[in-house]
């Protein structure tokens, strides 16, 4: 069974690819964020794991909801020009969920610490501003 909120987002994984369906990508999305947020405050000499961990989960979320919207903007304009235009009323969920992609990704930035594999002490630490497609 396929736990929405338990997604994880990879090239090769086929639940990534419920990116590419309008509205089930945007509860996915929904679902996913909530999990993921609050973010604890990381600031720049944060040692913890967790928090970084969540910080790229939530980095990895946004590129591939960003992708799907794209894509799904891309297949909808396509089939508005070629199709009946009551298709066209599918172009505002992508175009929603893009703007609700964008809205929390601006809202929450993320700091993502490189860790030195035999200390473990933080090497480098990245401010992230989403969102981020590639």
């Amino acid at each position: 069974m396929l736990y929405l909120g338990k997604i994880d987002y990879s090239w090769n994984k086929p639940q990534t690819y419920l990116v590419l369906v309008p509205g089930l990508s945007l509860l996915i999305e929904k679902i996913k964020s909530t999990n993921l947020k609050p973010f604890i405050n990381n600031d720049w000499n944060n040692k913890s794991v967790a928090p970084n961990e969540k910080s790229k989960e939530f980095a990895n979320m946004c590129k591939w909801h960003l992708r799907g919207s794209l894509i799904q903007m891309a297949c909808i304009g396509a089939i508005t020009v070629y199709a009946l235009p009551l298709f066209s009323l599918l172009s505002l969920l992508p175009i929603c969920e893009a703007l609700y992609t964008y809205s929390i990704a601006m809202s929450n930035p993320v700091v993502i610490h490189e860790y030195s594999p035999s200390t473990g002490q933080v090497i480098r630490s990245n401010g992230v501003r989403m969102p981020s497609i590639f």
